[in-house]
């Protein structure tokens, strides 16, 4: 689930927390993208996700997120991440979204990231990125494939005995 509130940075400058919980699957995922655009990336502005609080995450709303991230980085916005569990880090990783984002210890160090006190790492160029995300993804979807295939096959062999 989702909950924003507006807040301030160390340097003073206006920052919006989005805090996730729960598990943010895809029966979540279109009333997530709905909130998003209500926040109106198209404005710009500083946005810091906050994952304490979450157990599982769909790659639709991953998609939403960076669909969100784009839009806003358009408009001359930040985007940064926090508190992620490691769980959920780690799928980050997976699919590479981590190089799209700063990944935040804390929300205290994330509104420092978006006061410009701690240098915002440079994103990968948007080509390497997306295609370092399609690796990530096809690796994950590969993966599905071949543990649904591994389970198949220990089942057809279980009925052989």
């Amino acid at each position: 689930m989702m909950k924003s509130r507006k807040t301030k940075t160390p340097a003073g400058t206006a920052a919006t927390l989005v805090e996730l919980t729960g598990s943010l699957d895809a029966n979540f995922a279109e009333e997530f993208r709905e909130k998003l655009a209500e926040l109106d990336p198209a404005a710009g502005g500083r946005y810091a996700f906050g994952f304490e609080g979450v157990r599982y995450i769909c790659s639709r709303v991953l998609g939403s997120i960076l669909g969100f991230s784009k839009e806003l980085r358009a408009a001359g916005g930040h985007v940064v991440l926090y508190a992620v569990p490691e769980k959920i880090r780690t799928v980050m990783e997976v699919v590479t979204f981590h190089a799209f984002f700063r990944i935040c210890e804390d929300e205290a160090e994330a509104l420092s990231v978006l006061a410009g006190e701690i240098p915002e790492e440079e994103p990968l160029p948007p080509s390497r990125a997306h295609r370092l995300l399609v690796a990530g993804a096809v690796i994950a979807a590969l993966a599905a494939v071949a543990g649904a295939l591994a389970l198949v096959l220990v089942r057809y062999l279980d009925g052989l005995f």
